[in-house]
Order: C-alpha cells, then sequence, then structure tokens
C-alpha cells in the first residue's frame, strides 16, 4: 500500500505544472497572408471539422488574406507513432506553422478505467505519460529545428461527465488527459512556443453541463458542436477581431458617425426611414446547427458582430430590409443600441453559407487523402512499400486478420477505401488544390443596400 501510494505522489509532482509556468505561455498569432499551417494529430483532426472551422473563419472576416490549413491527422496516432511520417508527411509540405495535438490515443486509456488503481497500472500510468513527455518533446524540437513554427493545443477531454451516454465510461479517463495537457503546457513554455489550451476549458463545460452536446457516442471524438467549440477557443487565443463591420447613424442629423471594416455611401435619412449603401471588407461567420448550439455553451456570437447602429430614430418598430429583403424587425431602441445583423438573412449571410460549402468540399476531398495517408501508415510500419500493391494487399490481409473484433469492422472499411482511392492519388491531390482555389475565388464581399423603414 505504501508503495502505490509511493508511485501515485511520484505521479503528482511529476506532472503538475505550478502557476508561473501557466504565466509565461505565449499566445498564438494570428494567421497571416500568404501562411500555410498544417494541423498535426490522430482522428480528432482526421475526421475533424475544427481546423476547417477556423479556415472558414478567416475566409470570411479576412477576404483579403490568402490561408491555407492542411490536415495532417491519422486516426489511432500517438505522438510517438506519428514522429516517422513527421517529414513526409507534415514537413514536406513547407508550412509556416504546425499546430499539434496529440494525447487521446497516448495516456493509455484502458489503464483508467476507474480512479484507484494496483502498482502494475499505476506503473503503466507513468510510463505512457513518460513516452509521451518525450515524444512531445521530440517532434517539438524537430519541428522548430526545421524553421517552422509549432503551436501545441492541449488535448480536448474525453467524456467521462456525460452519464446518458451508453458507452462504458473509464470513469478516470479524463484525469490521464489532464496530465496529458499539463506536460504539453510546461513543453510549451520550455522550447518557447505558443499553445492554445482546449482540455481546460472544455472540462469546465462539461463539469458545468455534464449533458452537454459534445462528444459522440464513444466518449472521445468530439461532433460537429463539439468542434465548432474547439474552434472558438482557439481563435479566441490568436484574439482575432470581434467585430465583422460597424456602422454608425445619425437618424436626425442625417450623418454617418462612424463606418468601421465598411464604407456606406449615399445615405438618406428622412420620414422615420433610413437608406444607404452597405459595403463590408468582411462576411458574418455562417449560420448553421452546429454555430447555434455551439453558441448556448460558449459566446461564439461575440466573435460575430455585425452591427447597424441608428440613433435618433423616431419611436416605434422598424423593418430591416437587405437588398429589398426583409430580414428581421426591430425597434427603435433596439437600434439606438445596435442590431448584429450577423445571424440574419442578408446577402452576406448568403455568401457566407457559399464559402462553408467551399470549404465543406476542401474538407471531404483532405479526408480521403488522410485515408490512404493511414494505411501507407500501417504499410510503413510492416516495412512495406505501399508502390507494391502484390505486396501490400498480402500484407494487410494479414495486419487485418490480426486486429481485435471490437475494431475488425472498422479497419476493414478503412482498408475497401484504401483500395478503392489509392489509385486516386493525383486527382485527390487536384481536388484538393482545386477547392482551395474555390475558396480563395469565393472570399470577397459586395455592395448592398440596407434600409430601415416602419
Amino acid at each position: 500500500m505504501q508503495k502505490w501510494i509511493k508511485i501515485a505522489s511520484v505521479l503528482a509532482l511529476a506532472f503538475t505544472v505550478v502557476p508561473g509556468i501557466i504565466s509565461a505561455q505565449e499566445a498564438p498569432a494570428q494567421f497571416k497572408d500568404g501562411q500555410t499551417t498544417v494541423f498535426y494529430g490522430d482522428s480528432i483532426t482526421h475526421g475533424g471539422w475544427y481546423q476547417y472551422y477556423v479556415q472558414l473563419f478567416y475566409a470570411t472576416r479576412f477576404p483579403d488574406r490568402k490561408i491555407k490549413i492542411e490536415n495532417a491527422g491519422v486516426s489511432g496516432a500517438s505522438a510517438a507513432g506519428s514522429l516517422p511520417r513527421l517529414d513526409n508527411d507534415v514537413l514536406f509540405r513547407k508550412p509556416d506553422l504546425v499546430y499539434i495535438m496529440f494525447g487521446m490515443n497516448d495516456f493509455g486509456r484502458g489503464n483508467y478505467k476507474t480512479a484507484q488503481a494496483d502498482e502494475k497500472t499505476m506503473a503503466a500510468r507513468e510510463g505512457s505519460l513518460k513516452t509521451y513527455k518525450t515524444s512531445m518533446d521530440k517532434t517539438i524540437k524537430k519541428i522548430k529545428a526545421s524553421g517552422v513554427t509549432p503551436v501545441i493545443m492541449t488535448p480536448t477531454p474525453y467524456n467521462q461527465y456525460g452519464q446518458s451516454i451508453k458507452t462504458e465510461n473509464f470513469t478516470a479517463a479524463n484525469d490521464g488527459l489532464t496530465k496529458c495537457a499539463e506536460i504539453v503546457k510546461a513543453l510549451a513554455v520550455e522550447n518557447k512556443c505558443p499553445i492554445v489550451d482546449l482540455h481546460a476549458p472544455i472540462t469546465a463545460l462539461l463539469v458545468k453541463d455534464s449533458e452537454l452536446d459534445f462528444s459522440r457516442d464513444d466518449r472521445v471524438h468530439p461532433n460537429k458542436i463539439g468542434h465548432m467549440i474547439m474552434a472558438y477557443y482557439i481563435l479566441q487565443a490568436q484574439k482575432v477581431p470581434t467585430l465583422v463591420a460597424k456602422t454608425v447613424i445619425d437618424y436626425t442629423k442625417k450623418s454617418i458617425e462612424g463606418a468601421e471594416n465598411c464604407s456606406v455611401e449615399n445615405l438618406e435619412a428622412k420620414d422615420a426611414s433610413v437608406k444607404f449603401t452597405y459595403t463590408p471588407k468582411a462576411l458574418p461567420f455562417p449560420v448553421s446547427d452546429e454555430y447555434s448550439k455551439a453558441n448556448e455553451a460558449v459566446p461564439w456570437d461575440s466573435l460575430n458582430q455585425e452591427i447597424i447602429q441608428v440613433k435618433n430614430l423616431p419611436a416605434g418598430d422598424y423593418r430591416l430590409l437587405a437588398d429589398r429583403k426583409e430580414v428581421g424587425r426591430f425597434s427603435a431602441a433596439q437600434f439606438a443600441e445596435g442590431v448584429n445583423m450577423a445571424s440574419l438573412a442578408t446577402p452576406q449571410q448568403a455568401k457566407s453559407v457559399q464559402l462553408k460549402n467551399a470549404v465543406t468540399t476542401k474538407a471531404n476531398v483532405d479526408r480521403s487523402l488522410r485515408g490512404l495517408v493511414q494505411v501507407n501508415c500501417i504499410l510503413w510500419n510492416g516495412k512495406i512499400d505501399p508502390a507494391d500493391v502484390v505486396a501490400s494487399d498480402k500484407y494487410l490481409d494479414e495486419w487485418l486478420g490480426k486486429v481485435s473484433e471490437q475494431y475488425k469492422k472498422y479497419y476493414t472499411n478503412v482498408i475497401k477505401s484504401y483500395r478503392k482511392n489509392r489509385d486516386k492519388l493525383s486527382s485527390l491531390m487536384k481536388g484538393a488544390a482545386d477547392a482551395q482555389e474555390e475558396i480563395f475565388k469565393r472570399q470577397k464581399t459586395e455592395p448592398c443596400v440596407i434600409e430601415i423603414v416602419k
């Protein structure tokens, strides 16, 4: 018993981060025009949406910036297991930044079924965390040595809090991920690189509301709402501007009092109505079901402010029209305070939805490409050249025969998809490049006529 307590104490001391270290953490910078950012991780990145929501934010908020987001996630990957692919899957793209998130497959989830653990299990936990720390440190240092900026993301939580989820609950698993988060926070300070903390704030949300719709039924993978929440915290860490645009008009003076990130022309203010030509320099973030539900958990709307403020309107209720289409009704008092029209059905919102569709196309092509890399990693680990189709198929059949029943169906489908797509690599890569160009093409704003009438 005393030995068990000693091991537990060593673990606690080894992976505790003091407040001074936390305060020294560096925030990530905003993406700049022309930059390429690779998101490097496991299945949460491979099949994820968070990085594409971040891309969508930049495409709408900064139409003049051509920013590329690349997916380097591999399902089932760990920090240690991914080191061999770092050169050929990440650095060969010549990125400016690499956002790194590992942990979910690193800490030995099976050793955290309960908080209490015997000596053997505690030793296994310690070993997994040491390997994670060593591997993450090697990853960070190698990326920095290549002249690229690494940005660390703490791992998203394991949802051990949701009581209505039917999947078996490893009730101490998120405690292990908390240790992972502490490890990478310390490594970020030691290596002088920026960090985005996803683990602590999202864990706090789950503790506050155990039934928060954040993860899929496996307790591991965030759903689209969860990915939208992740994107919010990344953008918040980057301190992105909250304003899409803001227009301030004084009805009595018939004057434009302010126009932030937009132009306002042809103002008419008479007979209890206002009319002007509005040209924003940014687009609102597109509204969707996942956006609306995420906004209930985190203040996404605070990053999506497209304000129309009209002072001194005669009392009463007014219709807000954009290009002659009614998009909402508000009182004079509400206009005096400022109406946020970012989520209304304006021409700007319609353009944002078109951008979302373009980003979704890119995401779907990327996932097909990642499926090829996922199986290539299996082959590389077996010392098999993926270009040798006969040897590859033989090895994959043998490998699949050794997979546990729990994952047999999943990997059968993965390998089936691989065999279908492996000859399409060139066309898939072209599809991804074309999708990126379509995003750039749609990054533009146009004027519309705003009317406020009784």
